[in-house]
């Protein structure tokens, strides 16, 4: 793919969830490395931050970690020069722009190309910290916005002038990618869905939002008695960090639980909300806690559902269930 399009210096990569994005965004780092270009690959979660730099990809950063890390270098002071684990959200949140406008410019020039992932998500001030650290070199992006999740967050007019479109995937199952589809913008126009049940999706009803926690941990169990490994599960919600009970736990039942962004979660069932997990996969993936996805619950169920490389676990109550034709139709 990369050899037919990497001439373009400035290029937009769109495709859906298991087209190859990160795939391709980690070998254009490598691309652009080995021509000497000084890349930094920014995106915009955590866990995806630290797996790309586990990857060998040492210059991978969230765009607040790579503003934190160019105020420093610059000496510019952020809230009254608190450290940045002391910022406020406001702080983080203008942090991109007061590093695009102020960092960039104090400190050479330490990059001379940028990839982006999980273009999407980035806001506006965002952009800007990315133009700034571009310049004229070479730029590219890659976002699927069947995924984004926050309506103020537009990709910057005129900044690419090519674009490429990625359509076969090869993350998911393709039962269950058709599932996934039924979630995204209009994804049901796209693949007809199925009737009944399918090998690769399991629902799992509980008679209450208090036994989530147990049909969850026995789901777990199941699966390592079946012989999956720790590292090869992760369980999500769909409500976010401040809503969650189950995913801010440190056990699901008997077993050890971590987040996404853990320097242990290679070794562990991660358990954590979908959006952290963005842009991250795992074999088998468990989602939970649906009547905390409150608002854009079809983004989070896509997103949640287009984990999975191999299969997928829905454990939720009656009343979640019969809320989602979608689901009562799975169920034959």
């Amino acid at each position: 793919m990369l050899d037919l399009v990497e001439h373009n210096t400035r290029l937009l990569v769109r495709g859906g969830p298991g087209t190859g994005k990160t795939l391709l965004a980690r070998e254009m780092y490598r691309r652009l490395e080995a021509q000497s270009k000084r890349p930094v690959i920014v995106c915009s979660t955590n866990a995806l931050a630290a797996g790309l730099r586990a990857d060998g990809l040492l210059d991978a950063y969230t765009v607040g970690e790579l503003a934190a890390r160019l105020l420093r270098q610059a000496g510019v002071p952020m809230q009254q020069g608190a450290e940045p684990g002391a910022w406020t959200a406001e702080t983080w949140q203008l942090a991109s722009l007061q590093a695009a406008m102020d960092a960039v410019p104090a400190v050479e020039r330490i990059y001379t190309a940028v990839v982006v992932d999980e273009a999407q998500d980035f806001r506006p001030n965002d952009w800007e910290l990315v133009k700034a650290i571009a310049a004229d070199g070479p730029l590219w992006a890659f976002c699927d916005d069947g995924q984004g999740f926050w309506e103020d967050r537009p990709l910057p007019d005129g900044l690419f002038p090519a674009s490429f479109q990625l359509r076969k995937r090869y993350r998911c199952p393709e039962p269950l990618a058709v599932i996934g589809d039924q979630y995204r913008p209009r994804g049901a126009e796209e693949s007809e869905p199925p009737h009944g049940p399918i090998d690769e999706l399991t629902i799992v009803r509980t008679p209450s939002e208090g036994a989530l926690a147990e049909r969850v941990a026995n789901e777990i169990q199941k699966a390592r008695g079946a012989g999956v490994a720790m590292s090869n599960i992760a369980v999500l919600s769909l409500g976010g960090q401040t809503r969650t009970r189950l995913c801010a736990a440190d056990k699901i039942g008997a077993t050890d639980v971590v987040r996404a962004d853990h320097e242990g979660a290679n070794d562990h069932v991660i358990a954590d909300t979908f959006l952290r997990f963005k842009g991250l996969e795992r074999p088998w993936i468990i989602v939970t806690e649906l009547a905390f996805g409150t608002t854009k619950y079809d983004v989070r169920m896509h997103v949640a559902l287009t984990r999975a490389t191999v299969g997928c676990v829905i454990v939720a109550t009656c009343e979640e269930i019969e809320a989602d034709p979608r689901l009562v139709a799975l169920e034959g």
